[in-house]
């Protein structure tokens, strides 16, 4: 992880009975970056197996939902960033 990005804020969506973690442990900093590269739509978010971040060593403590049924109480959402494919711009203003 970039130095800059570590913090101690959690990126995710909060509502009543539910919290959907994407990130632990990332700074304002990173959060702001990530929200101007999302909205410029310079990058996008992959959902992806947890298995890619137990091999890594940084798997999140939370259940990861096993459908859209499933967010009930606090649950990871594992996700990566990656560059939109070509029909990104095109199929988002769909």
């Amino acid at each position: 992880m970039i130095p800059e990005a570590r913090g101690s804020r959690t990126l995710g969506a909060k509502d009543p009975g539910k919290d959907i973690i994407l990130w632990e442990g990332v700074s304002c900093t990173f959060m702001r970056a990530l929200d101007e590269l999302l909205r410029e739509r310079v990058v996008v978010l992959k959902p992806v197996s947890a298995l890619l971040y137990f091999a890594e060593g940084a798997a999140l403590p939370y259940e990861v939902p096993e459908g859209p049924e499933d967010f009930s109480g606090t649950r990871w959402v594992p996700v990566v960033l990656c560059r939109p494919g070509p029909n990104a711009s095109r199929e988002a203003g769909r």
